[in-house]
């Protein structure tokens, strides 16, 4: 099911961090598209803490003036400590005081060894906000961004910057036209039917886990132990519904959803299933939608094989 709010406040995100943007937007690959924020009276003195004018003119851009340490990664950039490659020595005059054979004290500078990590200097991004004018509605943006794989890093980046500043960001198409509201269309992969071996159907489950932020690494044992109650149907969740995998039990009248996601649940649905994974948790849960609801903690074993009796 979604992580995100319903589809009425999907089309913003509001919070201090995210660790993945594609859950909260549908483009293309290769579409351009804009992160920004309404201009409004409460923002107005953050705007210009960050280095904004009073008046706003249409246009005006800057790279934001550091607020915290996404903004100053942002605009002076960073140290990487590569622990990936072997210790270097470095050497730094140090101060000390000491006392020689004869019982004489000394002080001075003197030369000091020691082995650390190589530190890499990251250039900063210098990403910047502009003021856009568009269709009578006032936004700070972000410049074009580019919804790809490769282009990841750089388009979260951008989406913490917002959300260190403001708390909260849009997400606007090219045009500016209008707030982006995600498609509630469901993208899913079916298996070949019928029994599918765990070694098979762990070269499909592996690369989601591998690939998921936040993510549950018990997740596995659960769906293998899923797989051997023998589904008739597994399929695989795509674009949104990436790291979701669904069993499904003709004989039993279930599908239950399992999901490679830290801190959720295995819901398990009679009908429809996949019209309710378009929804939100708390619409599931408050509209009773689940059959049954397994929280993923100890007891999660017993309550599967009560269900699957």
């Amino acid at each position: 099911m979604s992580e995100g709010s319903t589809e009425e406040d999907k089309m913003y995100v509001k919070g201090r961090r995210i660790r993945t943007l594609e859950r909260h937007m549908s483009f293309r690959e290769g579409s351009s598209f804009h992160l920004g924020i309404p201009i409004t009276e409460e923002i107005k003195g953050r705007l210009r803490q960050i280095g904004f004018p009073e008046h706003l003119p249409n246009g005006f851009a800057t790279v934001p003036t550091p607020v915290g340490r996404i903004s100053t990664i942002n605009s002076e950039g960073m140290v990487i400590l590569r622990k990936d490659l072997p210790k270097e020595p470095v050497t730094h005059l140090v101060w000390r005081r000491w006392t020689d054979w004869h019982g004489n004290e000394h002080s001075g500078h003197v030369s000091a060894t020691y082995y650390r990590f190589p530190r890499e200097n990251a250039p900063p991004p210098q990403n910047r906000l502009i003021v856009r004018r568009e269709n009578g509605v006032a936004f700070i943006t972000s410049d074009a961004l580019v919804f790809a794989k490769d282009a990841t890093p750089k388009n979260l980046h951008m989406a913490n910057l917002l959300l260190e500043i403001f708390g909260e960001f849009h997400v606007l198409t090219e045009s500016f036209e209008k707030v982006v509201r995600p498609t509630r269309r469901v993208s899913w992969k079916m298996l070949p039917p019928g029994e599918i071996p765990w070694d098979e159907l762990e070269k499909h489950i592996d690369p989601i886990v591998k690939t998921v932020s936040r993510a549950d690494k018990t997740s596995p044992s659960r769906m293998k132990i899923l797989n051997a109650y023998k589904p008739d149907q597994i399929t695989v969740g795509q674009d949104h519904f990436f790291g979701y995998v669904a069993f499904t039990y003709r004989t039993r009248g279930i599908t239950v959803l399992e999901s490679a996601y830290y801190g959720n649940a295995t819901y398990v649905f009679r009908g429809d299933w996949e019209k309710h994974s378009q929804m939100t948790k708390s619409e599931i849960i408050r509209g009773a939608l689940a059959q049954k609801r397994l929280v993923h903690a100890k007891g999660w074993r017993r309550a599967l094989s009560d269900l699957m009796r």
